[in-house]
């Protein structure tokens, strides 16, 4: 059965029959589960994709990608920790969400939540995200042993083919600045760098 223009939010069709901006359908669209039918606003991937977990580093930003199919107010991040961090370091331990830009939307302190495993619920300040962009989930912590994410494959050269045909400026996972102890208000993408696996798994809502 054709799809009717009706059908999409946001979407533009050009002469040449591509579609540009967003597609946000209702229900299962073309047979996959989506992060809508979830009750969010987008996701890094579907994380039953989630196939091993990572200790990550101290100080090291790490970004994850999600691309945003409708318009909507952000309160919530998301992350999974398969196991907690350990000996934190007190106001050093953040998530918060990024523009494609590279400017800081919203940060808030974690510590009271890395020494948790299980799904991490972050709340930030009400933050608007635009349909057909592209925004990073950051993640910066500081501990003896920081916590160890979720993520998808990690064999070796995976970071170049989950990043394959992105610049450093688009990739969908990167570190970008090390010795960190917080967020900066704005990171350089250019200067990404792509992780050596899939993640860590993130999700906006």
């Amino acid at each position: 059965m054709p799809l009717y223009p009706a059908q999409f939010s946001g979407a533009v069709i050009a002469g040449n029959g591509t579609v540009g901006g967003s597609w946000s359908v209702a229900g299962h669209a073309l047979g996959e589960d989506t992060p809508a039918n979830h009750g969010l606003v987008a996701w890094a991937y579907d994380p039953t994709h989630n196939v091993n977990s990572t200790v990550l580093s101290s100080g090291v930003i790490y970004l994850t990608a999600v691309y945003v199919a409708a318009s909507a107010n952000v309160t919530k991040l998301y992350a999974h920790f398969n196991a907690a961090a350990s000996s934190i370091t007190a106001g050093q331990n953040f998530m918060g969400l990024y523009g494609s830009d590279g400017t800081r939307l919203a940060t808030v302190n974690v510590d009271s939540l890395i020494t948790s495993t299980g799904l991490i619920t972050a709340t930030v300040s009400s933050t608007a995200v635009t349909a057909g962009g592209m925004y990073w989930v950051a993640q910066v912590y500081n501990a003896t042993t920081p916590p160890s994410v979720a993520r998808g494959a990690g064999t070796t050269g995976v970071g170049t083919v989950t990043n394959i045909g992105l610049t450093a400026a688009t990739l969908r996972y990167a570190t970008n600045g090390t010795s960190q102890t917080s967020l900066p208000a704005s990171i350089t993408p250019s200067s990404n760098a792509a992780t050596a696996f899939g993640g860590p798994w993130v999700a906006i809502g």
